[in-house]
C-alpha cells in the first residue's frame, strides 16, 4: 500500500476512484464499501484510493465528547492495507480543515492533486463544512466536473444498520457477540505490558497486565473475557480481566489482565494484541480470596471448552 500524509506528493491520475471516511472500525459496512472500491477499480483498471482522517472528526469537533475509537491509527492502515487497498491519504483533521466547504474539497483534493473518475460513499455520507456535503450535493458536483458518484446502500445484522457508533454501545452494554458480527473479525485491543502489583501470580494465576497504545481506544465493559493474545505474532489463549479487582480493592481504574495459557514468560514491555472471543461474565466482588481462586478456575475450565468448539480457522 502506499501511504500518504500530504495531498501534494501524490501522483496525479484522472483514472483513479476514490472513497472517502473516517472507517473506525472498518466494520463489514465499510468492508461494503471498500469491496465496491475495488470492484469498480479492476473492472475499469482505474487506481483505487480511500482518504482517511485522524484524529476522529468528533474528537475535534466536540471538545466535551470523550469519544474512544474502534480502530487506532496503525490498525486502520492494517485492515485496509489487507482488504487490498492501493492508496491510502490520511489527512490530519483539524478544526481548520473542518471549514473547507465540500465544493472546495472536492476541487483542491480529488479533482486538482488526486484526480478522479468515480466517487465510492456510503448511503448517509457528508463531506466538508458542517456536513453539508450530502449525496445530492456531491452528484450534483460530480456533474459539474465529470465524475460519477456511487452510493452503497448499509449492511444490515440483527435488524439494524452496522455502524461504528452502535459497535462502541454494543461492547460498553457487554454484547460482544453483535459488536464482534458486525466487525466481521473479533474485537481487539493493542497494548503493552506494564508491570503492576503481582496479584495474580500470588495467588498462582500470573497475569500480563496491557495498558492500550492509544489513550482513545474503546475497551470494553468491565468483566472476564475469553481472549487470543498475539505475542511477537504467536498467538496465545487466555482469560482476560477488565475491571477495578473489587475484591482486592486496589484500583481506582480500570486494568487490563490477561492470564495466558501454558505460558511463564517475562514480556514486559512487550506489544502484544488481544482478540476478545467471548465474554464469559461480568465482574463480581468475592468474599475472600479462596471463592475468587475458585472462580477464576471455572472461568478457565469454561474457556478451555470454548475453545474445542471453536473452528480455528476462523477465529480472526
Amino acid at each position: 500500500m502506499n501511504y500518504y500524509n500530504d495531498v501534494n506528493n501524490i501522483e496525479y491520475n484522472p483514472d483513479t476512484v476514490i472513497t472517502i471516511g473516517t472507517f473506525d472500525g472498518v466494520h463489514l459496512g465499510h468492508q461494503k464499501i471498500i469491496a465496491k472500491l475495488l470492484d469498480e477499480s479492476k473492472k475499469e483498471n482505474l487506481r483505487n484510493f480511500v482518504i482517511t482522517f485522524y484524529p476522529h472528526p468528533r474528537k475535534v469537533l466536540s471538545i466535551d465528547y470523550n469519544l474512544k475509537i474502534l480502530t487506532d491509527k496503525t490498525e486502520k492502515l492494517e485492515m485496509l492495507k489487507f482488504l487490498g487497498v492501493q492508496n491510502l491519504l490520511n489527512i490530519n483533521f483539524t478544526k481548520e480543515f473542518s471549514q473547507l466547504e465540500y465544493e472546495n474539497f472536492v476541487k483542491d483534493y480529488l479533482i486538482a492533486k488526486i484526480g478522479i473518475k468515480k466517487l465510492v460513499v456510503g448511503y448517509d455520507h457528508r463531506l466538508g463544512k458542517n456536513a453539508s456535503g450530502k449525496i445530492d450535493n456531491l452528484k450534483k458536483i460530480a456533474e459539474k466536473y465529470n465524475f460519477e458518484v456511487i452510493v452503497v446502500d448499509p449492511l444490515i445484522i440483527e435488524n439494524e444498520i452496522i455502524s461504528s457508533t452502535k459497535i462502541r454501545k454494543h461492547l460498553l452494554n457487554s454484547e460482544l457477540d453483535i459488536a464482534n458480527k458486525s466487525l466481521g473479525r473479533n474485537y481487539s485491543i493493542r497494548g503493552r505490558v506494564i508491570h503492576g502489583l503481582q496479584r495474580g501470580r500470588n495467588i498462582g494465576f500470573p497475569t500480563a497486565n496491557v495498558a492500550t497504545i492509544d489513550p482513545d481506544k474503546l475497551v470494553p465493559s468491565n468483566g472476564v473475557y475469553f481472549v487470543q493474545i498475539d505475542i511477537e505474532d504467536t498467538p496465545y489463549w487466555g482469560v482476560m480481566n477488565i475491571g477495578l479487582r473489587p475484591t482486592f480493592k486496589d484500583l481506582t481504574e480500570p486494568l487490563i489482565e490477561v492470564h495466558i495459557f501454558d505460558f511463564d514468560d517475562d514480556i514486559y514491555d512487550y506489544d502484544v494484541n488481544i482478540h476478545l472471543i467471548t465474554k464469559v461474565r461480568d465482574e463480581k466482588q468475592f468474599n475472600s480470596v479462596d471463592d475468587l481462586i475458585k472462580q477464576i478456575k471455572d472461568d478457565i475450565n469454561f474457556c478451555i471448552e470454548y475453545k474445542k468448539s471453536l473452528n480455528l480457522n476462523s477465529i480472526l
